[in-house]
């Protein structure tokens, strides 16, 4: 999250962040840090990636 809180509000009008190893066993604060994050943020889109109809490759984009 202090990452995210870092970055974003420096980046330009349709800037890019991907997050990789989200909802990774390993990583188990990374959703919950993207989750909070966003509740207090607008942007132009966010989500979880999938690249194949239903299959999620723990990534996570935010498209300011």
């Amino acid at each position: 999250k202090d990452g995210l809180d870092f970055f974003f509000p420096r980046m330009s009008k349709g800037g890019i962040i991907l997050i990789d190893d989200y909802k990774q066993g390993s990583t188990p604060g990374c959703e919950k840090a993207v989750h909070e994050f966003m509740s207090e943020k607008t942007c132009e889109y966010h989500g979880e990636l999938e690249y194949y109809k239903g299959v999620s490759h723990k990534q996570y984009l935010i498209v300011k």
